[in-house]
């Protein structure tokens, strides 16, 4: 409807502006209400180098903003062995210790989308209408072996947990803050929320663990970390900078700590 609440079309209108009409007050609202749009397509590792993506509908855009709206009611799938083009790589060859990023693909004359992976983070290549679905890591935990990991949530917004955490460091920073700690191997440029699994020790007092997103100027108040009498640990989320790094600081005395990466968070 128009804004203000009349039909877009009304009955004195003349027949030659019924295109324009439907444009303006039906078309280019619904476009922009969707422009973001998607439902399910959660990827999952079916094998060593396969993600499949389950059914789902997803809205994907050009470079120049036009926009395809796709429906998936059977699973799609990637191979990063299965050679350049859709179904695989968009322009490389399989690769170790490497981030894949997962888009769905819309360029054919479908009702349907497929997929395709890439080592870029923004656009695959040599593809003009897609949706970025989510990041792999290939190759940390096993040579040319997919990492595995549980995926959890259905829209614009999904929580990813390795099913072996990264582990980033396990230098003590006692006293004072540490410099800027990558975490980029564990988790995507796609996102910079992180969740951290955290242990410190101290052999006779409280030990002390605090992370903040690099460069920032978070106390180090107990809210702010983890503490415990000769030993603590948990799970708890952070932000990071752009670059997917933090800081982190333990109590002075601390005798170890850990942080892993245990997932991430990714905006789709």
């Amino acid at each position: 409807m128009e804004g203000t609440g009349a039909s877009p079309i009304a009955g004195g209108d003349n027949i030659s502006d019924i295109d324009t009409l439907l444009d303006s007050s039906v078309i280019n609202p619904l476009d922009r209400l969707l422009d973001k749009y998607i439902s399910g397509c959660e990827l999952t590792r079916t094998n060593a180098t396969t993600i499949t993506v389950e059914i789902g509908a997803v809205v994907c855009e050009s470079g120049a903003g036009v926009h395809r709206f796709r429906e998936n009611t059977a699973t799609t799938t990637v191979d990063l062995s299965g050679g350049v083009g859709v179904g695989g790589l968009d322009a490389e060859v399989e690769a170790d210790d490497t981030w894949y990023h997962i888009y769905a693909v819309a360029d054919a004359d479908a009702t349907t989308f497929t997929a395709i992976a890439s080592t870029n983070a923004s656009a695959p290549a040599s593809i003009t209408y897609y949706r970025y679905l989510g990041s792999i890591y290939n190759g940390r935990t096993s040579n040319s072996d997919i990492d595995d990991f549980k995926w959890t949530g259905k829209g614009d917004r999904a929580k990813i947990i390795w099913d072996v955490p990264y582990s980033a460091t396990t230098t003590v920073s006692a006293g004072s803050w540490s410099g800027a700690t990558s975490l980029a191997t564990g988790m995507p440029s796609t996102s910079t929320e992180v969740i951290l699994g955290l242990s410190a020790e101290h052999a006779n007092n409280q030990a002390h663990i605090f992370v903040r997103p690099a460069g920032s100027t978070w106390g180090v108040n107990d809210a702010n970390g983890i503490t415990g009498t000769g030993w603590t640990a948990g799970q708890r989320s952070c932000m990071t900078d752009a670059s997917q790094q933090i800081n982190y600081r333990n109590g002075v005395g601390d005798t170890g700590t850990r942080i892993t990466v245990e997932g991430f968070i990714i905006e789709r």
